[in-house]
């Protein structure tokens, strides 16, 4: 008898190639993620073990913006209805349990991050372009993405489109190197000097050095006076 766990990962060994069609790729998905947790890691070493977690967590990222496109297709064609919900919010919180706080979280990743269609059918480019491509890349998660998404709608209405467009590139490229934590404060500091958005990067490169000089000195420790 097949083993309905191990047969997809048995058809990638023997073609040496993935499957094209949505539910191949997701029962391959879940066949490794089932054969993974049963597989030891005493054998593995410090290292190995470290860059077994940045890549467990790479595609946690990038699984966000996986999970993001399939919400987008389940919202676009009313698929909640087939099962009985009246809208997204709904399907998530009571059909798949995740309650309404996460359930509100992985409708505005999103809105920020996916690619919904117009009234005339046209599959329309992200809100967030930037971030959208940082998740795929597995460099930012969803909650580098809600922070970005949460300064950028506190940028005044006066600022230009393509001077919003900059702040949200530039704050997409600082959150590769900071936690959400820390990528909040920096904008906090990009949005208390407003007057000075037109100059968006520089400002935002500026302050992300400002912030980040700050947190290794904290690191360090205060410093020592030298005894004469």
């Amino acid at each position: 008898m097949t083993d309905p766990f191990t047969d997809p990962i048995a058809t990638v060994v023997a073609t040496g190639a993935l499957p094209d069609q949505p539910a191949e790729l997701l029962a391959l998905i879940d066949a490794a993620a089932v054969k993974l947790a049963e597989t030891s890691l005493s054998p593995e070493t410090e290292p190995e073990l470290l860059a077994h977690t940045q890549t467990a967590e790479r595609i946690r990222r990038r699984w966000d913006g996986v999970s993001s496109r399939l919400l987008v297709e389940v919202s676009d064609r009313n698929a909640h209805r087939t099962a009985g919900y009246l809208n997204p919010h709904q399907y998530l919180s009571q059909g798949l349990r995740l309650g309404t706080r996460e359930a509100g979280r992985r409708l505005r990743m999103a809105e920020a991050i996916g690619e919904f269609s117009n009234c005339q059918g046209q599959t329309l480019p992200p809100r967030k372009p930037a971030t959208a491509a940082a998740v795929a890349a597995g460099t930012v998660g969803a909650e580098h993405a809600l922070v970005i998404s949460g300064v950028l709608a506190k940028v005044p209405g006066c600022i230009a489109p393509e001077v919003k467009a900059r702040a949200e590139a530039e704050l997409a490229d600082a959150a590769a190197g900071l936690n959400p934590d820390d990528l909040g404060k920096v904008g906090d500091r990009l949005l208390a000097r407003g007057c000075q958005m037109v100059c968006v990067s520089p400002v935002l490169i500026s302050e992300r050095k400002i912030y980040e000089h700050g947190v290794r000195r904290q690191a360090a420790g205060p410093r020592r006076r030298a005894v004469a």
